[in-house]
């Protein structure tokens, strides 16, 4: 028979568990825009001192100014990057604030979930 405690237990973790997939769920649009290798290769570029242009960028990467422009929306729309125009040029800088605390939120639930005594 099953002891209290034990159900306890198993509806705790399934709680963790619907916490996970919440998290993992909030995150997707970070997980998406840096799943691409030139998506990442760009954030690395960007975080020097001060922002770029896309016409920089594409001289950079030794790519299109439209494929560069691709990227950088996808990277804007996920939230990942923020822009600023001076004149007809629009200037791209990380911003991964919005997502700091959400990742360390999960990445704390999995390493407790997987800590415990039952997995060990």
């Amino acid at each position: 028979m099953v002891e209290k405690s034990e159900r306890i237990n198993y509806t705790e973790m399934m709680s963790d568990i619907d916490m996970v997939k919440k998290l993992l769920s909030k995150n997707l649009p970070l997980f998406n825009a840096l799943g691409d290798a030139t998506r990442q290769r760009l954030l690395i570029l960007m975080m020097g001192n001060h922002p770029l242009s896309v016409n920089e960028l594409a001289i950079a990467m030794n790519m299109s100014r439209p494929t560069i422009s691709h990227h950088l929306i996808v990277l804007r729309d996920a939230k990942v990057v923020v822009e600023h125009k001076e004149g007809r040029r629009i200037y791209y800088k990380p911003q991964l604030g919005e997502y700091y605390y959400t990742v360390k939120e999960l990445i704390d639930l999995i390493e407790t979930l997987t800590n415990t005594e039952e997995c060990k």
